[in-house]
């Protein structure tokens, strides 16, 4: 596999990872709103984290694939 093969890869793996946490975060927020009248303090408190901990993960997968994508076009410009 060359290496223009393998950043290939590593990109769409990164995109389904992030599908995958924009998936989560979805189910997150849709779980506490259907709950939203029986819901606890707990339940928003948890819930408020792991949408904080959910857009962390998603904002350092966007800034890998950012690099990723910077290093494919520069391997593209070099040849």
């Amino acid at each position: 596999m060359s290496k223009n093969e393998g950043l290939k890869a590593d990109i769409d793996f990164l995109k389904s990872l992030i599908i995958f946490f924009l998936t989560a975060l979805f189910a997150v927020i849709g779980w506490i709103v259907t709950i939203r009248q029986k819901a606890e303090n707990l339940d928003i408190i948890l819930v408020g984290i792991a949408v904080v901990i959910l857009s962390i993960i998603i904002s350092v997968l966007f800034k890998k694939i950012n690099k990723k994508i910077k290093e494919l076009t520069d391997l593209k410009e070099r040849k």
